[in-house]
Parts: structure tokens; sequence; C-alpha cells
């Protein structure tokens, strides 16, 4: 989560130095390898403007991203996905992506309460409209 949090700080070669320590500390845990690891290269890739990339990197989390037992964590891959969808300029299919809740439930909140900036800029206000109307 901290390399996460570096990475929305803006501060990605933190985060990648941190994703190096996980790899090399954890190179045979599932969850380091194929979910921690992959998001946080993901989020990186999405700072750097490299979206494409992210979804793709992402794609390695899909099998167990649902299969952790905190259910907070098991939404952050299916939250940096979403965002790189938006990064993509393909927000119509972010904002109806069904698998996430957080970013349904997180649109929602912006488009009733008019204070999310990424949701007015591309449009997406409307579509989440449409969901909770």
């Amino acid at each position: 989560m901290a390399a996460l949090a570096l990475t929305r700080a803006g501060d990605t070669a933190g985060a990648e130095k941190l994703a190096a320590e996980l790899d090399k500390t954890f190179p045979l845990a599932t969850l380091a390898q194929r979910y921690w690891l992959p998001t946080i290269r993901a989020a990186v890739a999405i700072e750097h403007k490299d979206a494409n990339r992210a979804v793709e990197l992402l794609k390695e989390t899909s099998p167990i991203e649902l299969g952790a037992a905190n259910n907070f964590v098991i939404l952050v891959p299916i939250y940096v996905r979403d965002e790189a969808y938006l990064a993509q300029a393909v927000g119509k299919r972010a904002a109806t992506h069904q698998a996430d809740p957080v970013f349904f439930l997180e649109g929602l909140f912006c488009a009733k309460e008019s204070n999310c900036s990424k949701f007015r800029n591309d449009g997406l206000k409307v579509e989440v409209q449409r969901f909770s109307s």
C-alpha cells in the first residue's frame, strides 16, 4: 500500500524501489507477485502516462483479485484498472465496468456532489447519473 501511496503522490521512483524490495523479499508469494507488484507497476505506468501498459499489467491480477479475504484490499487492482481506462479516454467503459463497485460508488458520489473533476472533465458525470436515476 505504501508504494501505491507514493505513486499517487508522484514519487514513482520511491514506489518502484519499494516494489523491487517486495519482489526480492517475496519471490514466491502469490499475492506479492500476482497481485501487489502488477498493481504497483500499473499505478506507476499510469503516472507515466502509459495507460495501455497499466491495463496489460493488470491482466495478471484478474484471476485472483476477488479472492482476498479483506474486502478493501481486493478492490485495489480493479480501481487502478479503471483509472487506466479513464486515462485511455474510454470513460464509458470505465463507468460501466461491472466488476468494480468502488468505481461505481465513487462515480455516483462525484455525480451527486459535483466534486470530482475527473468525472466532470470527460463527460462521465452524465454516464454515472444514468446509473443513479
